[in-house]
């Protein structure tokens, strides 16, 4: 614990500015250029870049799917059992 609050005072700050990176291609390679940015930040951000096409048919592909799965679910909870019709004395 005292081995922490010591070393806190040595660490890099924070980046200055928002905390998430631009939506753009170009900022996520720039930021995993930089070498102020931590080392897994860097490696998300090479990992990520180019890959937008693919994030978006991931998303509209799931929005399709959850849209399925919705209705059926919907058609499930609207069904009702049949009306049994009951006799008293059935002689």
């Amino acid at each position: 614990m005292a081995a922490g609050a010591l070393l806190y005072e040595y660490l890099p700050s924070p980046k200055e500015g928002s905390a998430s990176p631009s939506v753009s291609n170009d900022a996520l390679a720039a930021d995993a250029k930089d070498d102020k940015v931590p080392w897994l930040t860097r490696v998300i951000a090479s990992e990520m870049a180019g890959k937008a096409d693919t994030w978006a048919e991931r998303n509209s592909k799931h929005l399709e799917l959850a849209a399925e799965v919705a209705d059926t679910k919907l058609i499930f909870q609207e069904a009702e059992r049949p009306k049994v019709w009951r006799m008293r004395n059935p002689s």
